[in-house]
């Protein structure tokens, strides 16, 4: 820096910068270990995200402490220590963030995904006694060495790899929301990189990261609320959310229930049972169109909800999906009751219209026997 501050000027301004994230930080770990609808998996993950975070934040706000120290001391053998934390595992954020979306076990290309992370840190260590990536001299100067923008770069690497997983989410509700959501961040926490080294700040860019965390986990959190973890349809939660702000005044609802599934699970197991749910959602999936909203309402029943679209539209689009249905190894089949939902329409009494006539037509199931779809029409 080009005007040397004393140690309790630079702690001082340290507390300013970070007692706000130190504080969101800690909510959110409480909120991620308390938190019970994320998957264990996911939440053990966010922790040592948060954990990593921590530390960078204090080294860098011991680095910022030391340097107002001069040459008497031993500040620079600690600076050091500092400089290589923030340097060595910065990338380790990005690559916790890729792993979230790894919901397999790493393969081998995954596995090499780590080198340049290897690099870094091997870059690093050297740098604590030859200047690669940085310096500090016996007299606490802080310099930046040839290799100085490597872990720059390996940062921006993993970035790109968790917006690429992120994309790798077949059939996902939303998807390029939460993809665009996520390079939002990304761009945040890089453009936080650039101000604090061309304007040579020192507390920006791990408050940034704390923030840019908290936002993503409150993305995945909404996606665990909204979506249906099985089927990728949307869940009960984001029904009820829809029918409470009446957000269908025209349209049509359909009520939809696989048929059979008790004797699937009861003779080939849950397993079976659940494949067959998301075969079926997976059809009535690529089936809507744009102005459709298909939720797993419970069990084996779904509800599509469609904006601006008419009775038959509906029913084509249902018949089209039972063909493709019954195309499946072993064929399965579902019954419906659609009803067409006016502006001023009691929203509760249409959808119990619905379900009773999707109730009517499941009470004609039997086996492979078909009956002509129930629909408001045939009333």
């Amino acid at each position: 820096m080009n005007t040397p501050m004393d140690p309790k000027t630079l702690f001082e301004e340290g507390l300013e910068a970070y007692f706000a994230p130190l504080l969101v930080l800690l909510v959110f770990v409480i909120v991620v270990v308390k938190n019970l609808l994320m998957p264990r998996s996911m939440r053990r993950l966010f922790f040592y995200e948060s954990m990593l975070l921590f530390i960078l934040l204090m080294a860098s706000w011991c680095d910022a402490f030391l340097e107002g120290f001069d040459d008497d001391g031993l500040a620079f053998y600690f600076r050091r220590g500092t400089s290589f934390i923030n340097f060595a595992f910065s990338p380790l954020a990005c690559i916790l963030a890729a792993l979230l979306y790894r919901k397999q076990e790493l393969r081998r290309r995954d596995i090499l995904l780590a080198i340049p992370e290897a690099v870094n840190i091997i870059l690093c260590v050297i740098s604590l006694f030859y200047p690669l990536i940085f310096s500090i001299s016996s007299s606490n100067v802080y310099s930046r060495g040839p290799l100085f923008l490597y872990p720059f770069f390996v940062n921006a690497f993993y970035a790109s790899v968790v917006v690429y997983y992120s994309t790798k989410q077949p059939d996902k509700p939303d998807l390029k929301l939460e993809t665009v959501a996520i390079f939002l961040l990304f761009g945040a926490i890089f453009s936080a990189v650039i101000i604090q080294l061309v304007l040579k700040l020192r507390f920006l860019i791990w408050s940034t990261a704390i923030l840019a965390m908290a936002f993503y986990y409150v993305i995945l959190f909404y996606g665990y609320v909204m979506y249906d973890q099985l089927t990728g349809a949307f869940s009960r939660d984001g029904f009820r959310l829809m029918f409470q702000n009446k957000r269908v005044k025209e349209g049509v609802i359909a009520m939809i229930d696989l048929n059979g599934l008790k004797e699937i699970n009861d003779r080939q197991g849950h397993e079976k049972g659940d494949q067959a749910l998301v075969n079926v959602s997976q059809i009535l999936l690529h089936a809507k169109n744009k102005y459709s909203r298909l939720y797993r309402y419970g069990g084996d029943e779904f509800v599509l909800a469609a904006h601006h679209c008419d009775l038959k539209s509906v029913q084509v689009l249902l018949a089209k999906a039972e063909i493709d249905a019954e195309a499946l190894e072993p064929p399965l089949s579902f019954a419906y009751g659609i009803v067409e939902i006016h502006d001023g329409d009691d929203l509760y009494s249409q959808f119990e219209k619905a379900d009773a006539l999707m109730y009517e037509m499941k009470r004609g199931y039997k086996g492979d026997a078909k009956k002509k779809p129930a629909s408001e029409v045939d009333l």
